[in-house]
């Protein structure tokens, strides 16, 4: 089955991955070697699964190997927000400003979190607006 990785997780117990991937189910565990060396990459997998004692079934990468039709994403034309379309344009530079504040200890709570997107968000948007060179004149430019 292909499946190109998407987000690794070290489990609990340190002992494996849980990996986000766009295959059939949400994510898969994983104790194949080198799993971690995989992100971003489409993978050929072998998946298997097995059942916890609380009967939940759990899906696994049991082997993999890299697939060698890798699809690399094309880089922007012009380098501006036409690469990321629909209405919330913005949201990679909230999610950049939001992780900053978090790695930086200024959120600690949820409504922190909210704080900051909001403000990420408003200043995205005020950017946007901002005169260009080819705007009528203003006492900024």
């Amino acid at each position: 089955m292909q499946l190109t990785v998407e987000r690794l997780s070290p489990t609990k117990s340190g002992k494996g991955y849980m990996v986000k991937g766009s295959g059939l189910v949400d994510s898969y565990y994983s104790k194949a070697m080198g799993i971690e060396q995989t992100l971003g990459k489409t993978l050929d997998a072998v998946i298997g699964s097995f059942s916890t004692p609380a009967g939940v079934k759990v899906e696994t990468i049991e082997s993999f190997t890299i697939s060698s039709a890798q699809s690399s994403p094309q880089p922007s034309q012009n380098g501006t927000r036409a690469s990321i379309s629909g209405d919330r344009w913005y949201m990679p530079f909230v999610s950049n400003v939001c992780a900053h504040a978090i790695t930086s200890g200024l959120v600690v709570s949820p409504a922190d979190l909210s704080v900051w997107a909001r403000a990420a968000k408003i200043a995205a948007l005020s950017a946007d607006s901002m005169p260009g060179p080819d705007d009528p004149d203003t006492p900024f430019n």
